[in-house]
C-alpha cells in the first residue's frame, strides 16, 4: 500500500514521463496541409457554396468551428457553414484527404484552401504579417526573392 502512495506522490516523475511520450510526436510534426490549393471539384453543391467568400466545414459541437464562425460573423464576412456530420460528408472526406488537413474546421476562401481556425485568427489579427509569412513560405523558396515591403503595399483588407 505504501508503494502505491509513493508512486502516486511521485506524480511529478510519472507526469514528466507521460508528457514526453505525449508530445514526442508533436515536436516532430510537419504540417503537410496544402494551403492555398485551388479546390477542384465536380460536386455541384460545393461549387455553388464556393460562390460565398468563406465556406466552413465543421461540426456544431467543435469549439474551434464555433470560434471560426464567431470571428467571421464579428468581422462581417460572407460565409456559409456546412456541418460535415449532417451534410456533404463524402465531399468533406475527399477535401480532407486531398488537402491533407486533419482538423476542424476546414475553411475554404475564394475557391482555395485557407486552413483552420488558427490561420483564420492569424489572418484577421495581422493581415500584413499573414501575407508576408505566406509569401515567404510558399513563393520565396520557389522564386528566390523576399516579400516586398515597399510603399506600394500599403494596405490590406480588414486591417
Amino acid at each position: 500500500m505504501f508503494l502505491f502512495f509513493d508512486i502516486v506522490l511521485s506524480k511529478g516523475l510519472l507526469s514528466s514521463l507521460f508528457d514526453s511520450i505525449k508530445f514526442e510526436n508533436y515536436e516532430n510534426f510537419v504540417d503537410e496541409a496544402r494551403y492555398d490549393a485551388e479546390i477542384k471539384t465536380n460536386d455541384s453543391a460545393l461549387i455553388d457554396l464556393m460562390k460565398t467568400e468563406f465556406v466552413v466545414f465543421g461540426t456544431e459541437t467543435c469549439g474551434y468551428t464555433k470560434k471560426a464562425l464567431t470571428l467571421l460573423k464579428d468581422k462581417g464576412m460572407s460565409y456559409v457553414f456546412v456541418d460535415k456530420d449532417k451534410n456533404m460528408t463524402n465531399t468533406y472526406e475527399d477535401l480532407k484527404k486531398d488537402l491533407r488537413h486533419e482538423t476542424l474546421p476546414l475553411i475554404i476562401r475564394n475557391r482555395r484552401f485557407f486552413g483552420g481556425y488558427g490561420k483564420l485568427k492569424e489572418y484577421f489579427e495581422n493581415p500584413y504579417e499573414f501575407y508576408k509569412k505566406y509569401y515567404e513560405k510558399y513563393y520565396g523558396k520557389n522564386y528566390g526573392n523576399t516579400y516586398s515591403t515597399s510603399s506600394e503595399i500599403s494596405s490590406f483588407p480588414y486591417q
